[in-house]
């Protein structure tokens, strides 16, 4: 089960620190809410975390980030970003200009 970070526990000067974690500070100034999906290991996210906003979520994938609208429960509208940044700015712009399409169902 998912939990949701709401304060840092690691040290953000760290030079080789993850892109997800050193980013967190920007996700919450963008309204997003992160999660890590697996328990975390003396402060620390071992997985990749999760951010959400409204009904957008991004994940991190093997070569990126992948975002999707979640609509009745159900991935659609995936895009691919191949940094964090760039995906948690252009997906709140995204969000902000494009109707959400309703889920037709299979």
């Amino acid at each position: 089960m998912a939990v949701e970070i709401t304060e840092i526990t690691w040290d953000l000067s760290h030079k080789n620190l993850r892109d997800d974690l050193r980013l967190v500070p920007l996700a919450w100034k963008l309204g997003y809410k992160v999660f890590a999906r697996n328990p975390l290991i003396a402060g620390i996210p071992h997985d990749s975390l999760v951010f959400e906003l409204n009904e957008t979520s991004i994940w991190m994938i093997k070569n990126g980030w992948r975002a999707a609208e979640i609509i009745n429960n159900r991935y659609c509208n995936h895009r691919t970003h191949f940094n964090l940044e760039e995906a948690l700015r252009d997906d709140q712009q995204f969000k902000a200009f494009t109707p959400v399409k309703e889920f037709m169902g299979t």
